[in-house]
């Protein structure tokens, strides 16, 4: 019996991120808590909009702050970072990224998202959307049995 990991994906869905759109320079702001018992791992897609003033290499951090039980998160010191938008060119620019939130390590039950602005300006724009993973496993008899040759392996 040979076993398979698939992904099954949830639909995407808008996170509404208040503040977000319009963050100052060197500023940061959290999602609201969100609720992944039931899976894997989640997809987040970033889009952001720098304002006129944003410098060349300047980035948008994204880092995640996990929760066991929905009411202690994880504070600023220790929040695990997922990813960074880089802006390639100083100006006005819309750039975006897809980030996994989980990792290389386990999910945590709840978690936020937290957002710094190291972009040199005001954010003009910004969305985030994001899908649920779930891993399943499918066991197969016959052909992949263990004992059972086709001469493939």
């Amino acid at each position: 019996m040979a076993i398979f990991l698939i992904s099954a994906y949830q639909a995407s869905q808008s996170l509404v991120i208040p503040g977000l759109s319009t963050l100052v320079n060197a500023g940061s702001v959290l999602s609201d808590p969100q609720d992944s018992q039931d899976w894997a791992d989640y997809l987040v897609k970033v889009s952001v909009t720098s304002a006129a003033g944003a410098t060349a290499g300047g980035t948008v951090t994204v880092a995640v702050r996990g929760s066991i039980d929905n009411t202690d998160y994880d504070d600023a010191n220790n929040e695990r970072p997922i990813g960074a938008i880089v802006f390639p060119a100083s100006g006005a620019q819309t750039c975006s990224a897809t980030f996994a939130v989980a990792g290389p390590t386990p999910l945590p039950p709840y978690w936020v998202l937290s957002f710094k602005n190291g972009s040199g300006a005001t954010l003009a724009n910004a969305s985030v959307t994001c899908r649920g993973v779930r891993k399943q496993s499918i066991r197969t008899l016959g052909a992949f049995s263990p004992g059972f040759s086709t001469g493939f392996f």
